[in-house]
């Protein structure tokens, strides 16, 4: 199977469970009610995945622990909730990209 198709099916099947958690249990919980949920919800998928994994940020080529985390991450791919901007996450992709 081709790389990005596999990634476009993790990511199809994450978020089919991020939409299963908010029918669920709706709207206007704490981000840990979700966390929690989400994880049960892909555990119960068999998708792989850790918790709060430690996210650091290339600059210049050094290793920078910076104190972001990923609030969940899968090997195959990841996702993370930041009250950062877009811009922010484009720029720890690339930075991943390179390591």
């Amino acid at each position: 199977m081709d790389p990005s198709t596999h990634v476009d099916l993790i990511t199809r099947r994450i978020i089919a469970a991020a939409i299963a958690v908010h029918r669920a249990i709706g709207p206007g919980l704490l981000e840990s009610a979700y966390q929690a949920c989400l994880a049960a919800e892909l555990a119960e998928q068999d998708l792989q995945f850790e918790q709060q994994v430690d996210l650091p940020i290339i600059y210049r080529g050094r290793k920078l622990e910076c104190g972001y985390r990923m609030v969940l991450s899968s090997k195959s791919w990841w996702w993370s909730r930041s009250k950062q901007s877009k811009a922010l996450n484009r720029c720890i992709k690339r930075s991943f990209s390179r390591t």
